[in-house]
């Protein structure tokens, strides 16, 4: 099998040299640039498989080098960033580089192969291959409706749009699935709840859910929807689609507990995760929609979504906020607050 390629962009030589020497020993191919420019020019003119970025580095630092391969190299190689996140303009110039992975210094050498082989594994996973169907009927007495989002790669930027023009509604709750690591989340929590119109909650076990708030996925841990006390339930189950927390166990959780009162929403991001989990709202006849790929920073998750439910409702990320609040209040439950559901089992 021939060796997949790295490039990294490190000006600092003795970083550079070990970042080098791990990558090599875990049997890839590497190549190293002092800096961000000289990394751009590079990885035109020979095609790399990642891309192992620092953030402060002379000439073109970290963040617009990532910009720039995004706007120009196709195929679009693995992009991870190495920061020492030491101040909150780190984190924040992080959380906005649009890069697949996020790498804090220090490092566990270790880690750095993990998490290369868990991007690779996610770039080649292949499509969903057992979609449910409908099949049986409930009646479930739903009160609100379940809107449920899933984002990776390019997320943060996605979802701040997202949120901050979202219509304050009292007629659903939200979650969303980031695939990020704990700071990052923790992050998110507090400066999109600065932007948002509804309160965002960095979930907990067991807490209840309450219309007109948004609920973000912790972690390390799956967030899911016990069926029929509408609580939170935090499941330290092995990944799903080489990721934690995962979509799928969300939208596969939500599709139960508020069937067809469903909302499925995929946005920007690498892999197929959400893709099977959506198919699960989909079979209690609840709602899907994807983010149009051509508008997202990575397509292969709003793509995979499309081309595994035919039925998807397919919008540009400027039209996402008003086509869910429009489904919402489709969904909305008549006066005797009764509603018949397709719930799959």
């Amino acid at each position: 099998m021939e060796k997949k390629k790295i490039l990294i962009a490190e000006d600092n030589e003795a970083n550079a040299e070990l970042l080098l020497a791990i990558l090599r020993r875990a049997g890839y191919s590497a190549d190293v640039s002092n800096n961000g420019k000289k990394a751009f020019d590079t990885i035109k003119r020979n095609k790399y498989d990642a891309l192992l970025t620092d953030w402060m580095m002379p000439e073109m630092d970290g963040i617009e080098l990532i910009r720039r391969v995004r706007d120009t190299i196709k195929p679009v190689p693995i992009i991870v960033i190495i920061t020492a996140l030491s101040s909150p303009e780190a984190r924040k110039h992080a959380l906005d580089s649009g890069s697949d992975d996020f790498i804090v210094k220090p490092y566990d050498p270790q880690d750095i192969i993990t998490r290369l082989d868990n991007l690779f594994n996610r770039e080649k996973q292949p499509f969903p291959s057992v979609i449910p169907k409908q099949t049986k009927k409930y009646n479930i007495s739903a009160p609100f409706t379940g809107v449920c989002i899933a984002a990776s790669s390019g997320g943060p930027q996605t979802l701040k749009k997202i949120l901050s023009t979202l219509t304050v509604t009292k007629d659903a709750a939200f979650f969303i699935v980031q695939h990020s690591p704990s700071w990052a989340l923790e992050d998110m929590a507090k400066r999109w709840n600065e932007i948002s119109t509804m309160e965002i909650i960095l979930s907990t076990d067991g807490i209840a859910i309450d219309p007109g708030k948004i609920y973000l996925a912790p972690g390390k841990t799956h967030m899911t929807v016990e069926p029929g006390s509408m609580k939170i339930r935090l499941l330290d189950d092995p990944p799903e689609n080489y990721v934690k927390p995962a979509a799928d166990p969300l939208f596969r959780s939500v599709a139960k507990s508020f069937g067809k009162r469903s909302i499925a929403v995929i946005v920007t991001g690498m892999g197929r995760d959400g893709a099977l989990g959506a198919s699960h709202i989909n079979a209690t006849a609840g709602i899907v929609i994807a983010q149009d790929p051509e508008t997202a920073i990575v397509k292969s998750m709003p793509a995979t979504v499309i081309k595994t439910i035919p039925s998807t409702i397919v919008v540009p990320l400027s039209e996402i906020p008003e086509t869910v609040n429009k489904y919402i209040e489709k969904l909305s439950v008549n006066k005797e607050n009764k509603i018949l559901h397709k719930v799959y089992n």
